[in-house]
């Protein structure tokens, strides 16, 4: 995931039903620049989406957004043999931590 900063810029933002903004939601859309402008235009909710978006998707870990608005670490499957280094996974499982967090850091 990149994070792009675009300044000074007028956006858009059509929702389907609500006036304002929640901040507890998260909306689903298509968004689009043109003219030095930012368009943002939510879905419509047809059939279920997906309820929790991934935001990371690491080696050892994935971080999601809840619908309340906090996010949840998830562990995946760790396979182990003769051959594994405990250090050597701890070490990458904290660097997939990291990379998440910062995410969610550079995101708020």
């Amino acid at each position: 995931m990149q994070k792009t900063t675009i300044t000074n810029v007028n956006i858009d933002i059509f929702t389907q039903t609500e006036e304002k903004l929640s901040e507890k939601r998260c909306y689903s859309g298509v968004l689009s620049k043109s003219s030095g402008r930012i368009k943002f235009e939510e879905t419509i909710s047809k059939g279920r989406h997906p309820r929790n978006p991934k935001l990371y998707d690491g080696k050892y870990i994935s971080l999601i957004r809840k619908s309340n608005g906090k996010y949840q670490i998830c562990s995946k499957l760790i396979e182990l043999d003769e051959k594994s280094d405990a250090t050597r996974i701890s070490l990458d499982v904290w660097s997939d931590i990291s990379c998440a967090l910062q995410i969610v850091t550079d995101i708020q």
